[in-house]
């Protein structure tokens, strides 16, 4: 909608802004770490970022789902999940969660995602989960309120 000038560049984020960078990055890694599952991670990672409007996210993430297994059909209809055939119960809760997360502002809590998510996570899954949509919202904002 509104062409402009990056503020500044991811790369250059980075050099100036060290500590920011590397304590987004840190929750980042602890969250890859601990929850092993990288296809639901990316797919955290890239529907938020198509919410927010982050399309250097978005085009980041599309390729590391790619790495992490998630096919390009899969990843094409991250945006229409709930009415794709593509995506099992478990990525739907995910999506779900990620979706009232990334919008918490009009619909939060939302008591049955979450009552649904306890059945097929533990809760240190859930709390990680929770903790990739936080981080990957972080990113989102920083790369459009920024430019990237």
């Amino acid at each position: 909608m509104f062409d402009h000038e990056p503020l500044i560049s991811n790369p250059e984020f980075r050099r100036e802004f060290p500590d920011i960078f590397k304590g987004l990055g840190d929750m980042n890694d602890a969250t890859k770490a601990l929850f092993t599952d990288k296809q639901l991670t990316e797919l955290i990672k890239i529907r938020a970022s198509q919410i927010n409007g982050c399309a250097y996210c978005v085009g980041v993430h599309n390729k590391v789902g790619l790495n992490a297994g998630l096919t390009q059909e899969k990843i094409d209809q991250i945006a229409v999940w709930r009415d794709s055939r593509h995506f099992d119960l478990r990525e739907k809760i995910v999506l779900a969660l990620t979706e009232d997360l990334t919008r918490i502002h009009t619909n939060f809590p939302n008591h049955e995602i979450m009552e649904e998510a306890k059945k097929h996570f533990t809760k240190n899954e859930i709390i990680l989960i929770v903790t990739a949509i936080a981080n990957i919202n972080a990113w989102n904002r920083l790369g459009v309120g920024l430019g990237f």
